[in-house]
C-alpha cells in the first residue's frame, strides 16, 4: 500500500512458496492473485495475467465461487487496460453471473458499471447508459455514496458530445 512493490512481491513469493509446500491451495490462489494485482499496479500486464490466471484455475478447481468472481473482475480490469475490451467484457459477464448467483448487489452494481465503461470506450452510449443506470440504481439502494458519485460522473461524461462540454465539468 505504500508503493514498495519490490518488497511486496518478495513477501508474496515467500508466502507462495510456503503455501505450495503445505498444499494450502486457497491461500496459494490468494497469493497468486495478490502477485497478479501487484503486477497490474505497476502496469506489467502480461505478468499480471499469468498470475491472475493461475489463481483463477485454482479457485475454479476448488469451487470457490466468490473468489472466482473476484478473479474474473481482476482479469477484466487487466484486459480492459490492455485495450482488449472484448475479453474484458467476457470476464465481466462471468463476474456478473457469479454476483447474481450469490445475490451480491454490490458485485452486480460493480459489474454493471464496468460493463458500462466497456461500452463507453466503444462509443456505444445507449448500451453504456443502460448499464450505468442499472449500476446507479443498485448503488443508490446500497446508499454507497462514493460509487453513486463515480457512476454519476461516468454517466455525465458519457453524454458529453463536444470538448467544450467536457471542459465545463472540470
Amino acid at each position: 500500500q505504500i508503493g514498495n512493490y519490490d518488497m511486496a512481491l518478495s513477501y508474496y513469493f515467500q508466502s507462495l512458496a510456503i503455501y505450495k509446500k503445505y498444499s494450502l491451495q486457497s491461500q496459494e490462489a490468494d497469493a497468486l492473485n495478490g502477485i497478479g494485482l501487484l503486477y497490474y499496479g505497476i502496469q506489467e500486464y502480461e505478468q499480471a495475467l499469468v498470475y491472475l490466471d493461475q489463481s483463477l484455475r485454482i479457485r475454479e478447481n476448488n469451487g470457490n465461487v466468490r473468489a472466482m468472481g473476484s478473479s474474473y473482475n481482476n482479469l477484466a480490469a487487466v484486459y480492459r487496460d490492455m485495450g482488449n475490451e472484448d475479453k474484458a467484457e467476457v470476464y465481466l459477464h462471468n463476474y456478473l453471473a457469479i454476483s447474481s448467483e450469490l445475490n451480491d448487489h454490490r458485485g452486480i452494481a460493480g459489474a454493471y458499471s464496468n460493463i458500462g465503461g466497456i461500452f463507453k470506450k466503444r462509443n456505444d452510449l445507449d448500451s453504456s447508459n443502460y448499464y450505468y443506470l442499472k449500476s446507479l440504481e443498485l448503488f443508490e439502494a446500497l446508499n454507497d455514496q462514493s460509487n453513486i458519485g463515480l457512476v454519476s460522473t461516468n454517466l455525465g461524461i458519457s453524454n458529453v458530445t463536444t470538448p467544450w462540454e467536457l471542459s465545463s465539468f472540470v
